[in-house]
């Protein structure tokens, strides 16, 4: 009998310790914007568009899509094309985040549209 309880405890800790450590991951800032399946399938569609206008490979890493940086040094107009198009995917991201679907195309590139006509009334 003593060891058939053990055996139940030992079982019920693991299934707790592993239940523990998805609740510790699910829901925060790294897994909601970045590691969550939904939030890795949008990245990919930003970094196809990315590679498909700057003709340059992007690594996919989220200190590039999220923060914004990058170890690597691009010509000045594919930096700006890059952070227009981050700064806009970024937030159609934010505003849709707690919504089963991801932001569509249409959302993101209108947004892409207005950080760049923001950008335009801020240099004139």
């Amino acid at each position: 009998m003593a060891l058939l309880s053990f055996e139940i405890s030992e079982d019920v800790s693991q299934h707790e310790s592993e239940l523990l450590e998805m609740q510790k991951n699910q829901g925060t800032f790294y897994h909601m914007w970045w590691s969550y399946k939904e939030a890795q399938r949008y990245w990919r569609r930003i970094k196809k568009w990315l590679e498909e206008i700057t003709a340059e490979q992007i690594e996919m890493k989220p200190e590039f899509f999220l923060l914004g940086i990058s170890y690597r040094q691009f010509p000045k107009k594919i930096k700006y094309i890059n952070l227009h198009i981050l700064t806009a995917a970024r937030l159609s991201y934010a505003q849709c985040w707690k919504q089963p679907d991801i932001p569509t195309e249409e959302m993101t590139i209108q947004k892409i549209a207005n950080c760049e006509e923001m950008d335009k009334l801020t240099l004139a």
